[in-house]
């Protein structure tokens, strides 16, 4: 009997980059819930209205979050999180997949160009490792965005729509978030099908958030892992010229001992040449060591993270405002004092209306809380999904267990019908 066949082959590493990132992302999301309800709140705030006021200002953080939490209950920092929970686990996951999909077409590609091209460099040539590039990076990385916001838009309006009730006008302080079946309703009930692709057009414009992350990330990763080598080459410098040094105190110590005893002299002479070993065995590893083969810590990944998504949120914040208060619109909450409408449904309309409402302060309400929770999400997410990798591929590796075989069917019992009985002749017969 055989035992469970081993797979034909790995899982692809989109397949793991797609699993490790969407759960990475997922338990980033759980530790920093509460801060994106905040920015969320924030920038949806208008300034006006009895919402504004409660909303948490930049002015003094401690006071802001204590009256927030007064108004609206520590329930509300976690309102909408099953669908943001699903939004950020599923955004994640067809954003790496696809990226590390299309990156390794870049690769290929790359490769296959440079092997035209080699007789000339000798192998290869150009096309080393998996680095492809700026250009190339901001291209795969802005086509694996665009992916996503199509997938995932609908999870992103439900989510936004749930967290920032509070800041639609007529909400009541404190009272229940809508459910995600009733927002679902809602926005379908409002704008049909095409509600739930509300924001995409900024959206798309701020696929330059991700792209410039990750090429913030790459850059930030590759220059930690260059000074790491160098430091490294440092050391084996340093090493070598102590192996040197030791050799060289080893010679003057068998010349000047070499009157000594020769046990005395055998003891010591053991002990140097162990002192020399050590230092250019030291020396070695380090010496031989190339980017490719430094592995950096969780902690340096945490800060490479953390510096590119803080770069790229500055640059993309103003779209993000504009995205969030596009996505909280509704219709039904729409109406201000006189019932005149009060809450723009388009792109354009929500632009100007808060260039003219609130100047160019308006478009970066939230972005301390943002670049907080953003900076340590990313950094989370970034932090968990390397320390996941190997355990996603080790796990997506294993050979599913063999069901085992069905017992033989038992033979099926045929009844046979039974021969009435033959009376035997009576005497009287």
């Amino acid at each position: 009997m055989s035992g469970p066949a081993a797979p034909l082959s790995g899982p692809s590493k989109a397949v793991v980059e797609a699993v490790s990132g969407s759960v990475g992302s997922v338990l980033a999301l759980l530790a920093t819930y509460p801060l994106k309800t905040i920015y969320t709140l924030q920038a949806l705030s208008t300034g006006s209205g009895d919402a504004a006021p409660s909303v948490p200002t930049d002015d003094n953080k401690a006071l802001a979050v204590l009256r927030f939490l007064q108004t609206y209950k520590l329930s509300t920092l976690y309102a909408g999180m099953g669908p943001n929970i699903v939004e950020s686990g599923l955004s994640s996951g067809v954003y790496f997949f696809f990226y590390s999909a299309l990156k390794e077409r870049a690769v290929a590609w790359q490769r296959a160009r440079a092997a035209r091209a080699g007789a000339i460099g000798g192998g290869p040539g150009g096309g080393r490792g998996d680095n492809i590039g700026v250009v190339a990076s901001l291209l795969v990385a802005t086509a694996a965005g665009a992916l996503n916001q199509l997938i995932t838009m609908p999870a992103s309006v439900v989510a936004t729509r749930i967290q920032g009730y509070q800041s639609l006008p007529g909400a009541k302080a404190g009272g229940r978030p809508p459910s995600t079946w009733e927002t679902i309703t809602a926005v379908f009930r409002e704008d049909g099908l095409g509600g739930f692709w509300k924001g995409l057009l900024p959206s798309m414009i701020l696929l330059a958030n991700p792209a410039v992350q990750y090429m913030l990330f790459e850059k930030i990763m590759n220059a930690l892992k260059a000074w790491k080598v160098r430091r490294l080459a440092a050391e084996a410098r340093a090493a070598a010229a102590a192996a040197k040094q030791a050799e060289l105190e080893a010679e003057e110590h068998r010349e000047t001992r070499a009157a000594l005893a020769r046990r005395r002299s055998a003891d010591s002479d053991d002990a140097m040449d162990s002192a020399v070993d050590a230092a250019a065995d030291a020396a070695k590893p380090a010496a031989l060591l190339s980017a490719a083969d430094v592995k950096l810590s969780a902690t340096e990944v945490f800060l490479a993270g953390a510096l590119a998504k803080i770069g790229a949120t500055v640059v993309t914040y103003p779209l993000i405002v504009v995205k969030a208060r596009l996505q909280a619109s509704s219709k039904a909450a729409g109406s201000g004092p006189g019932g005149a409408a009060a809450r723009p449904v388009s792109t354009w309309s929500v632009i100007s209306e808060t260039a003219r409402n609130e100047g160019l302060g308006g478009f970066f309400k939230g972005l301390r809380a943002k670049i907080l929770q953003t900076a340590l999400n990313a950094a989370l997410m970034l932090m968990l999904k390397e320390q996941l990798h190997d355990v996603t591929r080790a796990a997506l590796s294993l050979p599913l267990p063999r069901l085992p075989a069905p017992p033989p069917a038992m033979p099926k019992l045929v009844a046979r019908p039974v021969a009435p009985a033959v009376k035997a002749p009576s005497a009287a017969g």
